[in-house]
């Protein structure tokens, strides 16, 4: 957490709101973490800023016309009021329910956090999906997300792990073909080669075997 944590200006939020949608952790131990790594004055602007992205969040998977109110009171409004005989729709209305409502965010929050430590949770969301569809649609997308700490320069920087102390003399070109020719055999299966394939490829291995062994010795 600290590694993650440790520097403000580079911190990625998504990474403390994929927190919030675990049910053992929720708000409580994100604020508790960020009190715990910085000052007090620091803490206070990020735990603002960490509620104020997660409530961003949720208003745009609810949508422009999303609301406090369930499906079934949305569906029910209706200008003429023939599907209100009772006058339901009206009486929410004039006393203001529908802002006083609670969204699925508040509710989830306000619930108690879960103690079982083997919790699977993307296996909860999936059965809570029916009480929090839109947060269940969130944590789907974000938990999703693999989180990696390997090196960039290891994934995509081959360079080091092909000009070792034994190859330091090899050309621009033959470190190319050295290079293309093992993503050829790692990447394709030897059965969809054919024997004159094979061989071929074997022949140029061999090749530059030869003229490696010819560079270390002239060097």
């Amino acid at each position: 957490m600290i590694k993650y944590l440790g520097n403000l200006s580079g911190l990625n939020i998504l990474l403390l709101i994929a927190v919030v949608f675990d049910q053992r952790y929720k708000m409580e131990y994100v604020n508790w973490s960020i009190n715990q790594i910085f000052y007090p004055s620091k803490a206070t602007n990020l735990k603002e800023k960490v509620e104020f992205c997660l409530k961003s969040l949720f208003e745009e998977y609810n949508g422009p016309n999303g609301g406090s109110l369930s499906g079934s009171q949305k569906t029910s409004f209706n200008e003429d009021g023939n599907d209100d005989p009772y006058s339901w729709n009206q009486f929410l209305q004039s006393t203001g329910c529908k802002s006083n409502a609670k969204s699925e965010l508040d509710k989830y929050l306000e619930e108690s956090v879960e103690t079982s430590s083997d919790l699977d949770v993307l296996n909860w969301w999936k059965l809570n999906s029916n009480r929090f569809p839109i947060l269940a649609n969130i944590a789907r997308e974000m938990l999703a997300i693999p989180v990696s700490a390997v090196a960039t320069e290891y994934v995509f920087n081959v360079g080091g792990r092909v000009l070792d102390p034994y190859r330091s003399s090899l050309t621009p070109k033959m470190l190319e073909a050295h290079v293309c020719l093992q993503n050829w055999l790692k990447g394709t299966p030897f059965s969809l080669f054919s024997n004159e394939d094979f061989e071929e490829l074997l022949k140029i291995e061999q090749d530059m075997v030869s003229q490696q062994d010819a560079a270390h010795s002239a060097s």
